[in-house]
């Protein structure tokens, strides 16, 4: 599994689109769960913070492969993954973070 995080500046008015995605993300959330499972994803997560005065969203993702779930991603033609698309419009720079390790409780019995 490869682990992908990173930290993504979003440009000033992003308030509605944000809600917008959200809204439709948490609307479809079979279309959202068949989008990710079409692309390898085992977890996708997204959060938005405010650091000095600017917005920011930090994405942490677990997938198979993040270079061919971003090619699936670009291909598909699911409604969300469309909606997506319109969303990164408000999107600036982005930072990817470099993973140090990632624990969890998957491998103990208890």
């Amino acid at each position: 599994m490869e682990v992908v995080a990173g930290l993504i500046e979003l440009k000033p008015d992003f308030n509605i689109a944000l809600n917008k995605w959200k809204s439709y993300v948490q609307s479809n959330i079979e279309e959202a769960l068949e989008s990710i499972k079409n692309e390898g994803i085992e977890i996708e997560s997204w959060f938005h913070l405010e650091l000095d005065g600017k917005n920011y969203l930090l994405t942490y993702t677990r997938c198979e492969d993040f270079e061919r779930s971003q090619n699936i991603t670009a291909q598909s033609t699911l409604n969300i993954d469309q909606v997506h698309k319109t969303f990164k419009e408000c999107w600036g720079r982005g930072i990817k973070a470099e993973a140090i390790f990632e624990l969890n409780n998957e491998h103990f019995n208890d």
